[in-house]
């Protein structure tokens, strides 16, 4: 359990400017967010299946003189973990994460889910090769709404997460243990009793 409250926070604003009549997005800093989240984490293993999963409530807010303020919601943030160990040093991992719909004060945000899959393979002691494919079914993407500067604004950004990647990795063994002996730099330490 955790409590936060920052000064400045740094979140998109509309500026809308009417002699030239241009509405610009920019960053800018609001006057404060303050906010608790509540997390609780899973790990577990059961025979070939290892597993982490979070769930994290939030509630926060933000604030400004700037902007309309609605009341602000506890929202949901979850994450799982599993790994999978196939046969023949083969590992396959399924992953995902999601929010649910969430108000801060300021901000409005739309529910948002993804899904990510690995497939890796380790060859001797220090070869590896991973398979991955994040994002799934395409579905990062995020909705924000607010009223600043009295401006309206509802946008979308999409992010191009969507990929599949190659991975081979080489592991040089372990890191030898420090050999630090402590040097005395004050010659009349030994003095001082």
């Amino acid at each position: 359990m955790s409590y936060y409250q920052t000064k400045d926070v740094t979140n998109p604003s509309f500026v809308f400017n009417e002699e030239t009549n241009v509405l610009m997005i920019t960053d800018i800093n609001y006057k404060r967010e303050a906010g608790f989240t509540i997390d609780f984490t899973l790990p577990f293993t059961y025979k070939f299946w290892t597993t982490t999963n979070s769930l994290i409530f939030v509630k926060s807010k933000v604030e400004d003189d700037t902007a309309l303020l609605h009341p602000s919601k506890p929202y949901l943030y979850y994450y799982s973990n599993n790994t999978f160990k196939l046969p023949k040093d083969f590992s396959f991992v399924f992953s995902f994460w999601g929010t649910t719909k969430q108000n801060d004060g300021i901000f409005e945000r739309k529910a948002n889910f993804v899904v990510d899959m690995s497939l890796a393979k380790t060859f001797g002691k220090n070869w590896s090769c991973n398979l991955n494919y994040n994002d799934i079914f395409k579905a990062t993407s995020y909705t924000d709404t607010f009223t600043v500067n009295n401006v309206h604004s509802k946008f979308k950004y999409l992010v191009d997460a969507n990929e599949i990647s190659i991975a081979v990795r080489y592991s040089f063994g372990k890191i030898k243990d420090s050999e630090y002996k402590q040097k005395s730099v004050n010659e009349s330490e030994s003095r001082i009793r």
